[in-house]
Order: C-alpha cells, then sequence, then structure tokens
C-alpha cells in the first residue's frame, strides 16, 4: 500500500476499515475475504457498519504515533499541499505543516455505498471523501465491483459497464439476491437522497427505494440527472472495460462529450440544433440548384415550340370558328321555327274569333231546338224515375218472397228437427241405463273371484342375478378394452411415425428438405426442436423463428463462404421475439426441475432472445460508423448484413451476436495496403477480405490482428440428396410397417375374443328383458284388477246420473212446442204483406207506360226542328273545323320551336361567354344556307394551314405551368433557405463563442499538464466546412522537442502516450464538471513508471483543488514515492482466504511495521 506520511505533524486518526464476506467457506468455493483500509489525511471520515468492530487505541499506539513524528521521509513519500497550478513546483519538495481540512461535499457527491452478498462482497461499507478517492488493491480483489455499484445503483443499465448483460450476474454466488445502498449529498436545506436496489438473481428482476419508499427505476435515474450525474457520459464516468472505448472514440463523439460533460444542457442542445438546421440547409440548397437547373432547361424547350404552337393556335381559331358556325345552326333553325309558330298561331286566333261571330248570327234558331229538347230530357228523366220505382217495388216484393217467408219456414223446420231428435236421446238414454247396469252386474261378477298372483320378490331377484351377470361380462369387456387402447394408441403412433418418415423423405428431394437434412447432419438436437415447434407453434406468442439454415439464404452465392463464416457459430440458433417466449421455449425444450416437466431431452440447443436489449429491434440499429463510400474506398463490397435474406428478429440476432452490420465483405482479397489501413483506421474490427477473416485487437492502445482462413460453405450451399439417409428412412419404413402389421394381428384376436363376449353380454341381456316383460305383464294384470274396481265405481255413478235425465227431456219438449207455435204465427203475417206489395207494383206499371208515350211526341218534334237547322249546323261545323286544324298546326309549330330551343338550351349551356355572344351577333336575316357556305370558306382555309405535332400546344401549357410552380417552389426555396441561415447564425452567434471559450479553457488546463512533464499539448475546435455534425475536437500532442505538434492519433503516439494524452484531456475538464463526481477506472494500465508518476502528480493535483467535484481513481498497481495530498483518500482493498471476517485495521501499525523493516534492512546493509 502506498506510504502517506505527513512531514512535521501528526498523523491523524485512521479511517474506518471495512470487512467483507460473513460466509463460511464452503467445500466446493473458497470463499476469500476481503479487507479495505481507508487512510486520509484530515478528519476521520467515521467507522463503517455491518460486520466491522471499532477498537480502541492502547498506549502502545501512541508511542507509535511519537515514533511516527520522527519519521523523516524515509518511505519516500511526499505530500502535496492545498496550492493553484502554477505554485505546485515550489510546494513540491518543501516541507509544509498540513491543516486538517474540512472541504464540504458538492451537492449529488457520494457520502456512502453499502453492498450486500454483490459480485465479490458480502457485506461492506464505504466511505468515500468529497475530493480524491484512490481505490488500489490487487486484481480480483474487488475493485471494479465499487464502480459496477455506483452504475447499477443509481439506476443505469449494465451496457454502461460493457461486462456481463444481466443484473442478476452481480449477485454473488450462492445468494438468491444483491442489495446496493447509495447516499448522496443533498442540496443546502434537502435531506440526503439515499437510493436503494435490491437485486434477484432468480428472475433477473429489481426493487427500488428511494429515502425508504417503494419507488422504480426511471424515478431513481430522473432524481440521479437532477443532481447532473451523467453514468452515460464516458467523460464523466470511465468504467474499466470501457477505457479502450473512450480512447476509440471519435473526435467528433468528444466533442459531444465534452459538452455534455463541461458545458450547461442547451449547449449540446444548440449543437444537436445546428447539425440538425445545417442537414436542412444543406437538403433545401441542393434542391434550389437542382430546381433552377430544371428551370433552365423548361425554359429553353418553350422556346424551341414558340413557332409549332403559334401556327397550331392559327389552326385552332379557325377550327373554334368552323365549330361556332356549326352551332349556330341550331340557333338559326330555332329562330326560324319561333317566327312560323308565331304566324301560325295568329292564323288560329283569326279563325276562332270568326267561329266566334257566326255562332251570335244562328243563335236565335238554334235556340228552339234546344227548348223542345228540355221538354224531351224532363219528360225522359219522369219515364226514368218511374222506372227506377218499379224496380224498386219489384226488389222489395222479391224480398218478402224469397227472404222472409224462407226464414220463417227454416226456423219451423229447424225447430220441428229439434223436436225430433229430443225424442231420440231420451230413447238413446233409456237403452245406455239399461246397458250400463247389465255392465256393472257382469263386471262385479268378474271382481268376485280376486287379484291375479304376483310375487313381485321373486322377479327382483331374477333380475338382481341378471344384472350381475351383465356387469360381469361388461368388465371383462371393459378389461379387454383397457388392454386394446394401448394397442391402438401405439398403432397410431406408428401410423404418424411412418407419415412423418413419408413425409421426411419427400423434403429429401425439395430444398426445404434438403436444409432440413442439413440441419439434422449438424445439429440433430435442433433437427428435434424444430420437428416440435413445427407442431406446437400455437404455445407462443409470437412467432419463434427456427434456425437460419432453414430462414435465411446468402443473396450472393459468391459470398456464401464469407457469410457462413462470420454466423457458423449462430446457424442453428432459435430466435424468440418476446421474453415471454423465451421462457416457454427454455421450459419445454430443457425441462424445468421447480415443475417437474422433463423437456425434449436435448443439450446442443441454442435460443437467443433481444426484447431487453438497447436494440431489440433491427430498425433500432444506427447507422454505421463506416458508410459504404468509405466501405468501397478500402476495396470493400458490403457488409454482410447486406448478403442475407431473411427474418428481421434473425438479423437482428445476427447483428448483436456476430457484428453482421459492421462487418465488411470483399469478395476479392483488397491487398495488404488496404488491410493495413484498415486495421490503423481505428473504425472497423472485424472484417473479410478474399479467403481470409481478419480481427483487429485492441488492449491499453496496443494494437493486435488475427487472421483465419476461411472454410467452404457447409450449411448455407443446399447439399444433394443423402441417399444412405434415404435408404435408412424406407427402411425405418418398412420395419414400422412389420411393426403395425403385428399390432393388427395382435388387436384382431382381441377384437375377435370381444365379439366371443359381447355375444354372452347380448345374450345375457335379452334373458334380462324376457324376464323384464313377464314381470311387466304379471305387473300389469294386477294393474288393471284394481283399475277396474275403480271403474266400477264410477259406472256406479254415471248410472245415477243418467236416471235424472226423463224430467230434463219433458221440459225440453215443451219449450220447443212453444216456440214453433210462435213462428208459424209470423209466418203468416209476412203472407198478408206480400198480397198487398203486388197490388200496388201493377198500379205503377200503367202509370210507367203513360209517360212513355209522351216522350216518344217530344223526340218527334225535337227531330223535325233540327233538321229545319241543319245546313247551319254544317256551315257551323266546317267553321269550327277550320279553327280547329290552324290551332293544331299552331301548337305544332310550337312544339318544333321548344324542340329546338330545348336543343339549344342544352347546347347554350355547355358555351362559353364568347360562343354565346357569337350567336347573339348572327344578323337576324342570316339563313342556314348562309352559315354553310360559311363553313365552307373556312374549311377551305384550314386545309391551307399545316397540321404540325398535334401535342405541341398540350405539352407547351404543361410546361408552362411547370414552369410557373417551378418559379413559385424557388421563391419558396430562397425565403426557405434564408430563414435557416438565419436560424443558424442566430443559434451559432451564441454557441460558437460559449464553445470556443469552453475548449480554450480545457486546452490552457491541457497545455499546463503537459508543460509540467515537458511536453506540449493543445486542444481546440475543427470547425468543418462539410456540416456542424464534423465539427471535432483536436487534441495535439508533441512529446519530444524536435516534433512539431501533432494530432493524437494510433499511428504517431504510443499507447503510452495515448493514455498519458486520454488522462490528461479528462482532469482538464475536472474544474469544469458539471457532474457531482467522476469515476477512472485503471486508467493508467499500458503506461510506463515515468508517464503514470507523471499522471499522478497531476491527477492529485488536479483533483484537490478546493471546490472541484469528487473524484474516484481505481487502480491495481502503484508506484512508491508518488505524491499524496491532504484532501485525497487512499482506499486500500485487500482480499484473501485468511482475512477475518469482521475487523477494523488500523494503517499506522502497518506504517510503524514497514519502518522497522525497512530500519533492519539498512542496519544489515
Amino acid at each position: 500500500m502506498p506510504s502517506a506520511i505527513p512531514r512535521k505533524r501528526p498523523t491523524p486518526e485512521p479511517d474506518s476499515l471495512g470487512a467483507e464476506s460473513n460466509s463460511e467457506p464452503s467445500s466446493t468455493e473458497s470463499t476469500k475475504r476481503a479487507r479495505i483500509l481507508e487512510h486520509r489525511h484530515g478528519r476521520p471520515n467515521g467507522v463503517s457498519k455491518g460486520t466491522q468492530n471499532a477498537t480502541p487505541e492502547s498506549d502502545e499506539d501512541e508511542d507509535e504515533d511519537e515514533d511516527e513524528d520522527n519519521v523523516d521521509g524515509e518511505m519516500g513519500g511526499n505530500i502535496l499541499p492545498e496550492a493553484e497550478l502554477e505554485e505546485e513546483e515550489e510546494v513540491l519538495g518543501s516541507d509544509v505543516e498540513i491543516e486538517e481540512l474540512n472541504q464540504a461535499f458538492e451537492p449529488g457527491a457520494i457520502i456512502r455505498i453499502k453492498l450486500v452478498n454483490f459480485v465479490t462482497y458480502s457485506d461492506v461499507e464505504f466511505r468515500p471523501g468529497p475530493s480524491l478517492n484512490m481505490v488500489i488493491g490487487p486484481n480480483g480483489t474487488g475493485k471494479s465491483t465499487m464502480v459496477c455499484a455506483i452504475c447499477l445503483g443509481l439506476g443505469w443499465q449494465t451496457s454502461n459497464l460493457g461486462r456481463a448483460k444481466d443484473v442478476s450476474e452481480f449477485v454473488k454466488h450462492g445468494a438468491p439476491e444483491a442489495e446496493i445502498e447509495i447516499e448522496l449529498q443533498g442540496r443546502e436545506d434537502e435531506r440526503n437522497p439515499v437510493f436503494r436496489r435490491k437485486i434477484f438473481r432468480e428472475n433477473n428482476s429489481s426493487s427500488w427505494w428511494i429515502n425508504g419508499k417503494q419507488s422504480n427505476a426511471t424515478k431513481v435515474i430522473k432524481l440521479a440527472k437532477e443532481y447532473n450525474i451523467q453514468i452515460d457520459n464516458l467523460c464523466q464516468f470511465l468504467p474499466q472495460d470501457r477505457v479502450s472505448e473512450f480512447a476509440h472514440l471519435s473526435f467528433t463523439e468528444k466533442l459531444k462529450e465534452t459538452q455534455r460533460a463541461a458545458a450547461p444542457p442547451e449547449m449540446l442542445k444548440s449543437h444537436e440544433d445546428l447539425q440538425l438546421l445545417g442537414k436542412q440547409l444543406r437538403k433545401a440548397t441542393d434542391d434550389l440548384v437542382e430546381d433552377r437547373r430544371q428551370h433552365g432547361q423548361l425554359l429553353a424547350r418553350q422556346e424551341v415550340l414558340q413557332a409549332d404552337v403559334d401556327r397550331l393556335r392559327e389552326r385552332d381559331e379557325v377550327m373554334t370558328k368552323i365549330d361556332l358556325l356549326g352551332k349556330a345552326k341550331p340557333f338559326i333553325n330555332y329562330r326560324e321555327a319561333r317566327t312560323k309558330a308565331h304566324e301560325a298561331k295568329y292564323r288560329a286566333r283569326k279563325a276562332k274569333e270568326e267561329v266566334v261571330a257566326l255562332e251570335r248570327e244562328v243563335a236565335p234558331a238554334m235556340e228552339r231546338p234546344k227548348q223542345k229538347q228540355k221538354y224531351r230530357d224532363a219528360i225522359k228523366n219522369c219515364v226514368l224515375d218511374r222506372k227506377e220505382l218499379f224496380k224498386e217495388k219489384e226488389k222489395e216484393l222479391s224480398r218478402i218472397k224469397d227472404q222472409e217467408l224462407p226464414k220463417y219456414e227454416d226456423k219451423i223446420k229447424d225447430l220441428s228437427v229439434e223436436v225430433e231428435s229430443a225424442h231420440k236421446r231420451e230413447t238413446n238414454r233409456r237403452e245406455e241405463v239399461q246397458k250400463l247396469k247389465q255392465k256393472i252386474e257382469n263386471t262385479k261378477k268378474k271382481l268376485e273371484q280376486g287379484p291375479p298372483e304376483f310375487d313381485i320378490a321373486h322377479y327382483n331377484s331374477l333380475m338382481q342375478e341378471k344384472n350381475r351377470e351383465i356387469r360381469g361380462w361388461s368388465q371383462k369387456l371393459e378389461e379387454l378394452r383397457m388392454e386394446t387402447t394401448p394397442i391402438q394408441e401405439q398403432g397410431k403412433k406408428i401410423t404418424r411415425d411412418i407419415e412423418r418418415a413419408q413425409t421426411e423423405l419427400g423434403q429429401l428431394d425439395s430444398i426445404a428438405g434438403q436444409r432440413m437434412e442439413t440441419l439434422r447432419r449438424v445439429n440433430a438436437d435442433a433437427y428435434k426442436v424444430m420437428q416440435w415447434l413445427g407442431e406446437n407453434g400455437n404455445l407462443f406468442q409470437k412467432e419463434v423463428y427456427g434456425p437460419a439454415i432453414l430462414n435465411c439464404t446468402v443473396k450472393n452465392p459468391a459470398a456464401v463462404d464469407a457469410v457462413e463464416g462470420v454466423i457458423s457459430s449462430l446457424a442453428t440458433a432459435f430466435t424468440c421475439q418476446t421474453r415471454d417466449d423465451y421462457n416457454t421455449m427454455t421450459r419445454e425444450v430443457f425441462g424445468s426441475k421447480r415443475t417437474g416437466e422433463a423437456g425434449l431431452g436435448v443439450a446442443n440447443v441454442t435460443l437467443k432472445e433481444l426484447s431487453g436489449t438497447r436494440y431489440p429491434t433491427l430498425a433500432s440499429w444506427p447507422a454505421p460508423r463506416v458508410s459504404n463510400q468509405e466501405l468501397a474506398g478500402y476495396g470493400f463490397d458490403g457488409y454482410v448484413l447486406s448478403y442475407i435474406e431473411g427474418p428481421e428478429p434473425v438479423l437482428n440476432m445476427f447483428c448483436h451476436e456476430a457484428q453482421a452490420n459492421t462487418t465488411p465483405i470483399a469478395l476479392r482479397d483488397i491487398g495488404s495496403k488496404n488491410n493495413k489501413k484498415v486495421e490503423e483506421s481505428g473504425s472497423i474490427t472485424n472484417w473479410i477480405s478474399g479467403r481470409s477473416s481478419y480481427r483487429a485487437m485492441r488492449r491499453y492502445g496496443v494494437l493486435s490482428t488475427r487472421i483465419q482462413n476461411i472454410n467452404r460453405a457447409k450449411m448455407f450451399n443446399v447439399q444433394p440428396v443423402d441417399f444412405e439417409r434415404k435408404r435408412e428412412i424406407q427402411q425405418n419404413i418398412s420395419m414400422l410397417k412389420d411393426e403395425f402389421d403385428e399390432l393388427k394381428n395382435e388387436l384382431s384376436q382381441r377384437q375377435k375374443q370381444a365379439g366371443e363376449w359381447n355375444a354372452e353380454l347380448n345374450t345375457a341381456k335379452q334373458e334380462k328383458s324376457m324376464i323384464d316383460g313377464e314381470k311387466m305383464a304379471k305387473q300389469s294384470a294386477l294393474n288393471r284388477y284394481h283399475r277396474t274396481e275403480a271403474e266400477v265405481a264410477g259406472w256406479i255413478e254415471d248410472l245415477a246420473v243418467k236416471g235424472q235425465g226423463a224430467e230434463e227431456y219433458r221440459q225440453k219438449i215443451a219449450k220447443l212446442e212453444a216456440e214453433l207455435e210462435k213462428h208459424n204465427m209470423n209466418r203468416a203475417t209476412v203472407a198478408l204483406k206480400f198480397a198487398k206489395r203486388v197490388v200496388e207494383l201493377v198500379e205503377l206499371n200503367e202509370e210507367f207506360v203513360k209517360m212513355q208515350l209522351r216522350y216518344i211526341e217530344a223526340e218527334s218534334d225535337v227531330v223535325i226542328l233540327e233538321e229545319a237547322n241543319r245546313a247551319i249546323v254544317r256551315q257551323l261545323k266546317q267553321k269550327r273545323e277550320e279553327a280547329e286544324d290552324l290551332s293544331n298546326e299552331s301548337a305544332r309549330l310550337r312544339e318544333i320551336a321548344r324542340q329546338r330551343q330545348d336543343a339549344l338550351s342544352v347546347l347554350v349551356v355547355s358555351l362559353s361567354e364568347e360562343q354565346q355572344a357569337f350567336l347573339q351577333s348572327i344578323p337576324t336575316d342570316k339563313s342556314i344556307r348562309d352559315i354553310d357556305e360559311e363553313i365552307e370558306a373556312e374549311e377551305a382555309r384550314l386545309s391551307l394551314i399545316h397540321e404540325g405535332n398535334p401535342n405541341a400546344i398540350r405539352q407547351f401549357e404543361e410546361r408552362a405551368k411547370k414552369i410557373q410552380m417551378l418559379e413559385e417552389k424557388l421563391a419558396k426555396g430562397d425565403r426557405s433557405v434564408a430563414e435557416l441561415q438565419k436560424a443558424i447564425d442566430e443559434i451559432r452567434s451564441v454557441w460558437e463563442p460559449g464553445l470556443d471559450a469552453l475548449i480554450a479553457k480545457i486546452s490552457t488546463a491541457f497545455s499546463k499538464s503537459f508543460e509540467k512533464i515537458g511536453c506540449a499539448g493543445e486542444v481546440r475546435v475543427f470547425k468543418s466546412e462539410e456540416g456542424f455534425e464534423k465539427w471535432a475536437i483536436e487534441i495535439l500532442v508533441r512529446f519530444r522537442e524536435s516534433e512539431k505538434l501533432q494530432v493524437l492519433d494510433a499511428q504517431r503516439q504510443s499507447g503510452g502516450e495515448r493514455a498519458v494524452s486520454t488522462v490528461f484531456y479528462l482532469m482538464a475538464l475536472q474544474s469544469m464538471a458539471r457532474s457531482p463526481f467522476r469515476v477512472v477506472d485503471e486508467i493508467n494500465q499500458g503506461m510506463d513508471p515515468r508517464n503514470e508518476r507523471v499522471v499522478h502528480h497531476r491527477m492529485v493535483n488536479i483533483a484537490c483543488q478546493q471546490h472541484t467535484s469528487q473524484y474516484f481513481l481505481i487502480t491495481p498497481k502503484l508506484l512508491g514515492d508518488l505524491t499524496y495530498h491532504p484532501r485525497m483518500k487512499v482506499n486500500c482493498i485487500y482480499s484473501g482466504d485468511w482475512v477475518q471476517q469482521s475487523s477494523v485495521a488500523d494503517h499506522k501499525k502497518y506504517f510503524a511495521g514497514a519502518r522497522r523493516l525497512k530500519a533492519a534492512a539498512a542496519a544489515r546493509a
């Protein structure tokens, strides 16, 4: 451990010592115990809880403290006082009085870390200091476990550690759960937030608490971020397994991470906005250039077509006039029809007026026949009235005769029938009474013999015996059926096996069959699981994809060897889309000890599920860091993923497990020169060139490349049919059929036995039925006897009732005779009424004959008068007919005019205003002939104009519209470009000066660190003209006087130099860090002693400045004679089988022992 002895002042009391591992060593695992020695110059930080026990200091300790005061630095350590950067050199090497410094924790700094059953620790508590905390100890003792605890305890994912993917893997071996508790420094007047996370091994889940209240990961991360904790920022949190990842961040990525770490949030937001606006501006500018090019081309084409368009427009004008003249014909026709209709209407009106005048002239002569006609009509009406009255009287007479008289006669007839019926019923009643008496007497004689004999117990005994016999045969048949059922099931299984084998035999001749055969040959377990999956796919929420051999193909046959070389280990893996499906697949395939399920009895099967990863779908992956264009520059043809065709979940699995989306392929060897470029680029770690695969590995700045030959593809090349396998299947089918025949014979024998027993069973059932029938017959006879007794009682009651019918008969007859007499009287009254109506009808007939004679006389007078006026009537009729003809002609002409008007109306609707104006301008004296002559003249003119390109005008007009649209688009594009440029200028005017100032501060601190070691360094912003997304941090260094400042990269500087530069850059961020704490794990790996000593000196000085954030430095090694600061705290972690379970170590004893050993060695020398 490091010596940390202050000069000329007693060493302060030591901090507490955390102990690890409460569990006893087992036979299978030697449990290591860890001891943590915390030493800090200044006020102690308190005693840790858990398994530690505080021990009071003895007098011997005080003596040792006095001895420490007399030590003159023999252990070689230096104490660096609190000083500004420019005072460091003056302080180093001088005797300084160290006072106890009580620096406060910054809000968000870590006050306490408590771990239970976490990785290597059973129960431990850390209490770091507010400034620099150095954690040292051998490899494997649990230094990086503290880093893991900080990350996981504050809510971040395991991906930020670069270690295990599942959080359950951080639970200590043998323990069911682990617990992390972290206390942060709260803001002023606020309590310290305490985060607690419990991790469960069984289901890979966690529970969360904040200040003792149940919470969740989202709220934990949100609260941590409120303190500006950035675990996912490599500039703030650099775990051991991601040190090399930070070293290989591109300069553009370093700029982003630097802003996140040291700048206000709005600066990074402004940078992202500028990147987006820059892309939009470039796109808008490119679109504008393209639109202007198209606009110029369209204008040039318009000029070429202008002459053709002018000629075609003249031709269109002539054709338009011809069309207008043709459309004018209906207008002329309507106008002519309307004129003729007006003339005919006038003539019809004149004729009507002449008819009216003639009617007035002959009116007196025509009036006399009319008067005589009125008299005739009056007489005629009287004749009709008398005739109608005669008919009514005749109808009434008929009604009396046909309705009233028959009505009474029918009633009299009905009553007579009813009387006769009553007599018959009485006779029948008397006969029934006599018969009923005889029936009762006969039945009583039969009943006197008594009921039939019936022993029901005897029959029940016989039935029970037969039932036992039937049950016996049924039980035998059931036992035989139970013996037969397994045989039948075995037969069904053999049938399915035969069908499956025949299907497999057919598949050998198809591509799918060949692939299944390849799967069987490569991995028999996966083949068995695939067959099971085909029959049980309904068990899963989403489709479970089988091996890639079956569902993926290589697009280019030339690349099949290379592609298989990359994904061969995953070719037989199964891919699940949900965690539930993964658990179901695991249980069904491998079984479960908890539920007792056996599984399928397979072992060599791989299951994958990626729904909980950072990239759960193929679309969620970011674009590769090296574009296709850059790949082509190296000579590559594309990435492995672009050569594979298959389901997206399977392709996503290839990206996760085989880096298919970042591994490029060159079908031909790209040559050693390009291979060297790829190695040195640092952007590509795996690639394929021709028949070789390359893997570049960098660890702590050391580059090595592994080269392997690519084998011929064996799985993704479709293989020919395996005839040996085919013969094997055919033999298997033959054996199965023989086995089936044996089962069939055995089943036939059992079925024969079943038939015999069924016959015995049916015989027993028939005998039972006969006994039952005999029993039922005797039972029925007994029942009939008892039923007859009841019937006799009923007959006696009926006899008493029927004896009362004589009196009812006499009353009925008296009533019917009285009603019959009444109806006879009514019939006589109606007969007298009929005779009276006959006399009235004869008188009415005589009066009717007289009125008919008067009508004949009046009709004769009318005929004489009309004959005298016949000539007048003929003249009037002629005039009326002429007027009617003229009226009809007028109507016909009006109809023609209307039809032409309707046709013209339809035409006018389709005409433009100019065409309608043309029709209105046609002179009234122009005829159809004039229009035809004008059309002929225009057609002659049209024949002289060449037709040309018929599409020229359409193309010209369409192009004109496009030109107009482009001009509007260009104007809009100019405005958009101006607006984007203005927005960029506004954001850049604020962001760029702030960025320059930030980088200038970082560069100053970075340069000063290099000056302290006699070198030079500078940090600046590379302001690319190609876009803000290409702006980057440029780190320039110079380690030798003869060199100039050069950009830091893997080619120019050594691994140690790059490590020193990386550390100095991180330290330059310390004074500007916005995060309350920073973590760096094993950053000094790969440094030589000189560089490590220089880096340690600078890190201690910078990290221990007043009012800086908390700093954690984890390292497995430490040089002697290093510089220490009063504010720093050193945590020494010891691990071993013999470390006590619970102890508190006093570091003073260790120092005193070291001094005694050193003094003894010096004396011997």
